[in-house]
């Protein structure tokens, strides 16, 4: 709780974009694996209040995803 709040919800979206998208240097993940791996990283790398609400509104998050996908 020492981590300001915007920092822990930056974490959440800044893994969950990396991992979601591919990049020169690697393939996208399947969504699946991407909550899996997030979800064991949970209460170290990312606040586990925060992620569970991220979690719990994966769908959201997945349309902004496909609405901004790069052309």
């Amino acid at each position: 709780k020492e981590i300001h709040i915007f920092a822990r919800i930056v974490a959440i979206a800044d893994v969950f974009d990396a991992l979601v998208h591919k990049r020169c240097y690697k393939d996208a993940w399947p969504l699946k694996d991407v909550l899996a791996e997030m979800t064991r990283c949970s209460g170290s790398h990312f606040d586990p209040d925060l992620l569970k609400l991220f979690i719990d509104n994966i769908d959201i998050f997945e349309q902004i995803k496909i609405h901004w996908v790069d052309v």
